[in-house]
This record gives structure tokens, C-alpha cells and sequence, in this order.
């Protein structure tokens, strides 16, 4: 009760230091925030923080991602955001591909890192130059989706996988038994994909996880949801999974 009633004193919280998806902003209405009140946005150091944000009525929902805001208007901003493939070619609405920024807000390149400078003189097919995030989102309806990143993308059989929505799925599907934040989905051949969890300290130790979860459960989950096949899964006691000081996963 009390945590309900600090909750619903906060004026605006901003989230922006991971992908966004609807769960998050169900469970934290569940425990009384006024989901009108978060402010979904998407930023990096390379352009002084902040690149788009959404409030409130703006917030939209498509495929499980969360909107980050609305395109810029170049004209009145100077900034430019733009989804391309892998050749620099600029690709129509609702398809995935790499996020580049350009701006006057847009830094032009690392201190003494000069073999990273093509980062941010990448040639799109519009014939500017712009910032290669690496990170991977679509456009939909004016607003940017973030989906994840370009460097751990798995493809399999020619089909384009995101790791978060198989982490989302099992930690969806097994909450009192895989740690939240702690799986891992990572190419393991270019036919299936491997699997890393982390099973609660309470399961662990009780020494339960055998009988309530096991690989071939998992394997019909992500198959059933997602058509790929895990060919390898391994289970880990809690504080295993490596992270940053941020606390992200150091895949």
C-alpha cells in the first residue's frame, strides 16, 4: 500500500537505458502508476543524450516494442533520424533496419579513436551523411520503435531473430523460476540458437527446477512462439550471468 501511494506522487518517469515493451508499462500501471505518466525515450552519448522521447498520449504500442517519440522535424530541429539496410539504403515505414542520426547536436567522432570515425560519415541513399547507431528500430506512424541491436542480431535459416523476444517470452512464461533480466539468447549455429538462464536462489536451492522446468518445455515455447530451435540450454545459479555496472547483459 505504501509503495502504491509513492507511486502515484511521481510527476513523470523517463526510461531510456534499454528497449521499452509493453509488459514493463503494464506491471508498473498494475502496482499504480499512472502509465500516462511515463515518458519512453531513446538517446546516446553520441548526440548529447537525448534523440526522441514520447509523453503520455503519444506513447504508442506496436508488436510488443513501445514507441521512443516521434520522428524530429528536420526544418525546424536540423536533426535528421533515418531507418537503412546494410547497403545505406533509406527503407520504407514499418520495416527493421539500423538507426542513423544526423545534427548539429550529432558529435564527429571519439577522442583519439580514429579508426571509429566511419561511424559518423555513413552515406545514406538520400546522399547525407549520418551517425551509425547500431542500433536496430523501425518507423511507424511518425514514431521510432527500438527493437534491439544490430551486433546481436541472430539470423537464422535467412530469418532475421531478435534475442529479447526470446528472453521476454521464457521469462514470461516461467516468473518464479528464471531470473528476470538474466536470459540469454545467442546464435549457436546458423540452424538454431543456445539458451543461457538463471533459476531463482529459492528454486535453486530447493533443488526444484529439474520438475518445474525442463529444455524440452522450453525448446516447444520458443518454437511455438517464435519457429526456432534451441539446440543447446544451460541453466545457471543466480549472480552467473555476467553485467555491466549498469546492470545490462554483457552478451
Amino acid at each position: 500500500a505504501n509503495n502504491r501511494k509513492l507511486l502515484n506522487t511521481n510527476v513523470m518517469a523517463t526510461i531510456g537505458g534499454e528497449p521499452i515493451t509493453s509488459k514493463t508499462l503494464d506491471d508498473m500501471e498494475e502496482v499504480g502508476f499512472q502509465r500516462h505518466l511515463f515518458v519512453p525515450s531513446y538517446g546516446m552519448a553520441e548526440a548529447c543524450l537525448r534523440v526522441t522521447l514520447a509523453v503520455g498520449s503519444e506513447v504508442r504500442v506496436v508488436d510488443g516494442a513501445v514507441s521512443v517519440g516521434f520522428l524530429p522535424r528536420d526544418a525546424v530541429t536540423g536533426r535528421s533520424i533515418r531507418i537503412a539496410d546494410g547497403e545505406g539504403q533509406i527503407i520504407d515505414d514499418g520495416l527493421v533496419g539500423e538507426i542513423f542520426i544526423a545534427g548539429p547536436d550529432v558529435s564527429v567522432g571519439y577522442w583519439n579513436k580514429p579508426d571509429l570515425e566511419h561511424q559518423f560519415c555513413c552515406k545514406l541513399s538520400d546522399g547525407r551523411e549520418y551517425f551509425a547507431t547500431g542500433d536496430l528500430g523501425k518507423v511507424v506512424d511518425q514514431r521510432l520503435y527500438v527493437v534491439g541491436r544490430l551486433k546481436e542480431l541472430i539470423i537464422i535459416n535467412g530469418r532475421n531473430v531478435y534475442p529479447t523476444d526470446i528472453e521476454r517470452i521464457v521469462e514470461a512464461e516461467y516468473p518464479d523460476i528464471v531470473r528476470p533480466g538474466s536470459t540469454v539468447a545467442y546464435q549457436r549455429t546458423d540452424s538454431d540458437i543456445g539458451l543461457v538462464l538463471e533459476i531463482r536462489k529459492t528454486v535453486a536451492a530447493a533443488e526444484l527446477f529439474p520438475e518445474l522446468i525442463s529444455a524440452d518445455s522450453v525448446r516447444r515455447l520458443i518454437f511455438d512462439a517464435n519457429q526456432v530451435d534451441v539446440g543447446q540450454m544451460i541453466a545457471l545459479q543466480q549472480g552467473t550471468v555476467p553485467k555491466t555496472s549498469s546492470g545490462k547483459l554483457k552478451r
